[in-house]
């Protein structure tokens, strides 16, 4: 499998880790095409500019799959809401994004917790698979599920019975009991996104930013996988300082 951001980072256990060597805006190499004229225009210009660009970023992948509808899918990965519980609800601005009938499948790590937001995750896509994490009502979840997407299989378990949890090694073993293409994981509430054995170690974070047992806070996350048959393009969403950043990342099953 291949896996390429603008930079490549390793890991303490050998798997490579993966970070965006654009700018810190999202805006990945956008800006490095510019012209030398560029410190000519007027202020008013860089805003319009800059404006228009982080408009292109935030509705990319939905316009991509839009242009594509008869061969690209698009998968909404993200969990550990903890709503009511440890937060009220999902930032605004990820509902901004998040319209209904954008995307094509919703993959859920669990804790949802909630009738109440599982019924508002499905007005966003009604194809929706959930596993049970530590707190959902609803205890119908699966331990684990399979989800074939294209040509991609995309393994779906919380995390919490993995051992340490978030464990690189524990994950791969579990992503080979499995047989899949990406394993999506959560418990955690951190995001990471690592090129394992040829496969791909997804966990989307908490869409909410809900504390951890470790952490009092966290930042919001979650990704959109743009499936092609064995390609997926990922779109990386954060919430920090009030914006929503974005990153971009490829993955091919060989």
């Amino acid at each position: 499998s291949h896996l390429a951001r603008q930079s490549v980072g390793r890991g303490r256990t050998g798997a490579r880790t993966f970070t965006d060597g654009g700018r810190s805006d999202g805006s990945g190499s956008i800006g490095r095409h510019r012209s030398h004229a560029w410190p000519y225009f007027s202020a008013l210009a860089r805003c319009a500019l800059a404006a228009l660009e982080l408009a292109c970023w935030k509705h990319l992948a939905f316009d991509r799959n839009k242009n594509n509808q008869g061969t690209m899918v698009l998968v909404l990965c993200l969990g550990d809401l903890h709503v009511p519980y440890r937060t009220s609800d999902l930032p605004q601005q990820f509902k901004d994004i998040l319209l209904p009938g954008k995307v094509q499948h919703i993959l859920c790590t669990g804790d949802i917790c909630t009738k109440e937001m599982h019924d508002y995750l499905k007005t966003i896509c009604t194809s929706i698979h959930v596993v049970k994490g530590q707190f959902d009502e609803d205890h119908a979840y699966p331990e684990r599920k399979v989800v074939k997407i294209g040509e991609l299989k995309f393994g779906l378990i919380h995390g919490h019975t993995v051992i340490p949890w978030g464990d690189l090694s524990s994950l791969g073993m579990v992503q080979r009991q499995m047989d899949v293409d990406v394993l999506v994981s959560g418990h955690t509430h951190e995001f990471r996104t690592y090129a394992y054995e040829d496969k791909l170690l997804v966990n989307p974070g908490s869409a909410t930013g809900a504390y951890s047992s470790k952490d009092a806070a966290t930042t919001p996350s979650f990704c959109l996988f743009d499936v092609d048959a064995t390609k997926a393009t990922i779109y990386t969403y954060k919430l920090k300082d009030g914006e929503v950043k974005k990153e971009k990342m490829f993955f091919e099953k060989k």
